[in-house]
């Protein structure tokens, strides 16, 4: 049987106006044609709407096709006369463990019912073969790729919402919520697999005198270039947070004391060594940084862990601020009158050992 579709066909299907251009964005199609009566030609038409087309002749194929292209939209004519059969199924798995994908199975007219009782939630579109020639099965697919539109910008926007849910509007780092939620998980993780994780609490050194002295405008400034700083800074698996006001705290998964020191440090000494410029406003500012890891092993909690590294940065402000404690030395730490020295030139980090 031949089928052949005018031009004038594709110019009416693939009309870019109004609420189809959404469904007109470039997609990747898949054309699975295993039976043995060939689908109308497809690949023109659809090349003209400047969609990808991807031809498979075979199950195998249209399973590599699947796991390899990511095709956004699959139109399926199955070599068994039952499309409740195995091969539909199979295909049916496969891209749905690799991702969701909008799937249009044509089937013999005398099964039509059956599959869509049968297949009704599993595929997004039931055409008759007898009923697959070429302009209806375009604007069958133009239907499809209209309802793909569709999910694709809601999905869209729902990632953008969550994104905003753990988001800190000022900063763009996490929020606070968010923060708490991956420090229960991270914690849980470490202990589980007994390996180390450090935590690391940042806050500005006198940073009222920043909103005194200019603008709260500028502040803010100063807050978010910071943010950016630090996430230029540190490693794709830490986790940055605002706590609130002028405090940020860092996660750092599989970190031990000594990597998180020398994280802690380069931050510090970075951020001291950068003048914050915005307008006609200039400054440079100062962190006190506290530390505590968590081993994997020893009895603790979420919480301790994180006051740990909150007792920690009060005591590098105690100490005379811009400089790293960790928690373990705060019990060894001098008297406050034996370092005067020491916070009158400001920087330093105390190591492991070094204090007593």
């Amino acid at each position: 049987m031949t089928h052949s579709i005018s031009s004038r066909t594709t110019t009416s299907v693939f009309a870019s106006t109004g609420a189809d251009r959404m469904s007109l964005l470039p997609r990747r199609i898949l054309i699975a044609d295993h039976h043995t009566e060939p689908l109308p030609e497809l690949v023109a038409p659809l090349s003209a709407g400047g969609h990808t087309v991807f031809q498979s002749s075979d199950v195998l194929a249209t399973i590599e096709t699947i796991c390899e292209r990511r095709p956004d939209l699959i139109v399926l004519s199955p070599l068994s006369h039952n499309p409740q059969g195995q091969e539909v199924h199979r295909i049916l798995d496969v891209k749905d463990r690799v991702q969701y994908t909008p799937l249009l199975l044509i089937c013999e007219s005398d099964l039509f019912a059956d599959a869509t009782a049968s297949l009704c939630g599993l595929v997004d579109d039931i055409v008759p073969r007898q009923a697959a020639t070429g302009e209806a099965l375009l604007e069958r697919i133009q239907l499809c790729l209209g309802r793909l539109g569709v999910l694709r910008r809601m999905e869209e926007e729902k990632l953008a919402l969550e994104r905003q849910s753990i988001t800190d509007f000022k900063t763009g780092t996490f929020n606070d919520r968010y923060f708490h939620r991956r420090l229960r998980e991270e914690f849980s993780r470490a202990r589980r697999h007994r390996t180390a994780i450090s935590c690391v609490m940042l806050d500005f050194d006198n940073f009222k005198d920043i909103n005194d002295s200019f603008d709260h405008a500028f502040g803010d400034f100063v807050l978010l270039a910071f943010a950016k700083k630090l996430r230029s800074i540190i490693r794709d698996i830490d986790i940055p947070a605002r706590l609130g006001g002028d405090e940020f705290v860092l996660l750092l998964p599989n970190t031990g004391l000594d990597e998180a020191v020398r994280i802690a440090e380069r931050i510090r000494r970075i951020v001291a060594e950068y003048r914050f410029e915005h307008d006609s406003h200039s400054t440079s500012v100062s962190l006190s940084i506290g530390i505590s890891t968590f081993d994997g092993i020893e009895e603790s909690s979420p919480e301790e862990f994180l006051r740990r590294a909150d007792c920690a940065l009060l005591e590098a402000k105690r100490r005379g601020r811009n400089r790293v404690v960790l928690y373990p030395q705060i019990s060894l730490l001098p008297a406050r009158g034996e370092e005067a020295g020491a916070a009158a030139g400001g920087g330093g980090t105390i190591e492991a050992g070094t204090a007593g």
